[in-house]
């Protein structure tokens, strides 16, 4: 007996698809339900397709998608809509247990989406390097050009004087820039609670690497971003969330251009299969060796929690460590193998 989702649950949907079927665009709902939507018998499959029809909706999966048949996952667009590519298409993934039963009751439902990337946004902002200035040469000029020596009894022509003076000098000295940059990121659920969020987490990162807070309330997250920064002479700089932050810094004076600064190494090892010969591309595309760049960060990682045992006395002796490097599960052998030659370029 299936529930009755004519109660409350129904009148939510209901809503739901209301509130959707509102706008104008594209719509794609998907899901699992505890509904046989193939079966015609099923009176809950039947009020739900009928809800989909009455709002110019049609539910796009055909055939079984539980090992024990019926239609239970559905992929909902508009009737006549151009947002999939032809129809979705029902793959047992055959993936078992060690006991030989399906590790999954549900089939996988594919589908391709008719949608494209959206530029992204663009801004005009207009700049002056403050810090950049020469103080005392900054001064001297002050001194030399602006109003003091300007013996105008008009209060308002001399504010005016002031003014221009002040501005020549720091035209001078900080011109204006204007610079184009891409908005980030081009998401809606990237708000300013989330931003906030993400300042408000660094900051307590960067108080905790300073102050060795211990309190478990103020400790962050223990996983850092797989990013690193190199020097324009390809020596170590950051990794991690120092590296974002440095990294932001240059671009932000536009210095940025000559370091290497490399994304995703995790993720990169997983993916690619890698020989002692690979290369692999910054965010400018300027190369590397991987296995250079691996190597590197694993130093670092090395020297780093070497420094903190040494700061809390906790060895004698970096002989009496056994070092042990762990990889995710999914990353295949190619990968495995390059972390093994990475770490013996390590000393």
């Amino acid at each position: 007996m299936y529930p009755c989702w004519f109660l409350s649950p129904c009148f939510i949907w209901l809503e739901f698809l209301d509130y959707t079927t509102e706008f104008s665009g594209e719509i794609i709902i998907v899901g699992d339900l505890n509904f046989h939507l193939d079966d015609v018998s099923d009176c809950g499959g039947r009020r739900f397709t009928e809800s989909l029809s009455d709002r110019g909706l049609v539910q796009q999966v055909e055939g079984p998608t539980h090992i024990r048949g019926h239609t239970l996952d559905v992929i909902i667009s508009r009737e006549n809509s151009s947002i999939l590519f032809g129809e979705p298409s029902i793959e047992d993934t055959q993936i078992y247990n060690d006991k030989s039963n399906a590790f999954l009751d549900h089939f996988a439902v594919h589908s391709r989406i008719n949608l494209s990337k959206p530029a992204r946004l663009k801004k005009s902002l207009t700049i002056r390097k403050i810090n950049n200035i020469d103080v005392e040469s900054f001064k001297a000029d002050i001194d030399t050009n602006c109003f003091i020596h300007n013996n105008d009894p008009d209060i308002e022509n001399l504010f005016k004087s002031h003014n221009s003076d002040l501005k020549a000098v720091l035209d001078k000295h900080a011109p204006v820039q204007t610079k184009i940059i891409t908005i980030r990121p081009n998401t809606e659920w990237y708000g300013d609670k989330i931003r906030k969020a993400k300042v408000k987490r660094r900051k307590a990162e960067r108080t905790m690497r300073k102050t060795k807070l211990e309190d478990k309330n103020s400790r962050p997250s223990t996983t850092v971003p797989t990013v690193v920064l190199l020097n324009k002479s390809k020596s170590f700089l950051a990794f991690g969330y120092d590296a974002e932050e440095q990294y932001s810094a240059l671009a932000l004076d536009e210095e940025h251009h000559d370091y290497y600064y490399f994304c995703g190494l995790k993720m990169l090892q997983h993916e690619i299969k890698h020989t002692r010969q690979t290369m692999i591309k910054d965010e400018h595309g300027k190369e590397m060796p991987a296995l250079d760049i691996l190597s590197l960060v694993i130093k670092n990682l090395k020297g780093h929690l070497l420094e903190t045992v040494r700061s809390r006395n906790a060895l004698g002796t970096k002989d009496v460590i056994h070092w042990v490097l762990t990889v995710p599960a999914i990353w295949t052998e190619y990968g495995i193998q390059f972390m093994r030659e990475a770490s013996k370029k390590v000393t």
